[in-house]
């Protein structure tokens, strides 16, 4: 995705999970840098063994949040407390739904 304020990819490792047919992608560590730019861009591009898969992001809230992230911490398992320790509170963690889209950058930018 871009930069908000500089305007360059940037890339970052994600963990993306899939739930009931959808992917998803949650902020472990919070309000981070990441995050305030896909809530910008409202755009982004996984990577997978240099295959570009471009998505539209959703940010959830309320109900759908909280299902969301119950069924993650719940594939988690005992992982969860590990993932919890710095922001125990699940609210704290903004959830992303992404919807494959068409391609977000040309690749003549990479």
């Amino acid at each position: 995705m871009r930069g908000r304020t500089s305007g360059r990819t940037i890339g970052t490792p994600l963990a993306p999970f899939d739930i009931e047919g959808d992917r998803y992608v949650i902020a472990g560590r919070g309000e981070t840098q990441w995050v305030r730019n896909l809530r910008i861009a409202g755009r982004c591009e996984l990577r997978v063994h240099w295959r570009r898969h471009p998505y539209r992001a959703t940010e959830l809230r309320g109900d759908e949040h909280a299902r969301i992230a119950a069924a993650y911490l719940k594939r988690l398992g005992r992982r969860a407390d590990a993932f919890l320790a710095g922001l125990p509170d699940v609210t704290d963690h903004p959830i992303f739904r992404l919807d494959p889209c068409a391609l977000v950058f040309s690749p003549a930018e990479h």
